[in-house]
């Protein structure tokens, strides 16, 4: 192992050492003010010696601050520039047979320095956002089919016959799963995404349920919206035969309470009678 080694460059002002982690024989340098939006330096070591192997830039102008958190762990760096896109940003790298590659990048754009600082192992990569929601946050992000996914804490949780959605405790939607039917919402037809993503025309939900290829969701005014298969009626839009991608109101219905078979759907209206559509 070298010892006592020092490792510098010749770039003045740039704040290399701002940052550092070390796995293996790899070392990870970060120099957030260099080359305007940031970059890191990775060396390997190599009979005895930190041999310069690579410098990694964001592949975006909009970055900033990149290398202000950095971590290594095997084959994958996450670096953090907190000052990106006004919210913050995250970059993950692989290293393949042509050096470092970025493998993912993940933002969230209502965070505030999400970025600020990371950490990585086998499973997970975590990323604090100090300044969000006036005492910080926490992410957590799984790392799952080659992607890193976040949900906040999942209220409520429904699954069909190959795919699931769940309502987070922000009352917004995700799915994921098969996409055949169109019952993932804002999927292209016959994709099958296997992180979730969130149905962005959706707000203020409550309760979610599953058909085998159609979801009907609730919202806090007790509101229904439906999407999927409707071969059969079974979205409740008087109507059957296409697959709807978009959420739809069901006009004219408020419930107390719902609930989904296969092909059919049964609701407790708020007069207190017992409706249903679709076929059993």
């Amino acid at each position: 192992m070298a010892d006592n080694s020092s490792i510098s460059i010749e770039s003045t002002d740039v704040s290399f050492g701002h940052s550092v982690a070390i796995h293996n024989n790899y070392i990870a340098v970060g120099a957030p003010k260099q080359d305007t939006s940031g970059a890191i330096h990775v060396y390997k070591l190599n009979n005895n010696e930190w041999e310069d192997m690579s410098k990694i830039t964001p592949d975006t102008s909009m970055s900033s601050n990149f290398g202000h958190s950095i971590d290594i762990h095997d084959n994958q760096i996450v670096v953090g520039a907190p000052l990106s896109d006004n919210s913050g940003s995250v970059y993950i790298y692989e290293i393949s047979n042509n050096g470092w590659k970025k493998k993912s990048f993940i933002n969230e754009t209502e965070s505030n320095m999400f970025g600020n600082s990371v950490a990585l192992n086998d499973k997970y990569v975590s990323i604090g956002a100090p300044k969000q929601d006036t005492s910080g946050v926490l992410y957590v992000y799984l790392n799952e089919y080659s992607e890193y996914f976040y949900l906040q804490d999942v209220s409520t949780i429904d699954c069909g016959k190959d795919f699931a959605t769940v309502v987070a405790n922000n009352k917004c939607l995700y799915s994921w799963g098969s996409n055949i039917s169109k019952k993932l919402s804002e999927r292209n037809l016959n994709t099958h995404p296997g992180r979730p993503s969130k149905i962005k025309d959706l707000s203020n939900i409550v309760d979610v349920k599953c058909g085998d290829d159609f979801t009907i969701a609730k919202d806090v005014n007790n509101n229904l919206y439906s999407w999927g298969d409707n071969a059969l009626g079974q979205l409740g839009n008087r109507t059957h035969g296409n697959a709807y991608s978009n959420a739809e109101k069901i006009e004219n219905i408020v419930v107390n309470n719902y609930t989904l078979g296969a092909k059919f759907a049964l609701a407790i209206v708020t007069e207190g009678k017992i409706i249903s559509w679709g076929i059993k």
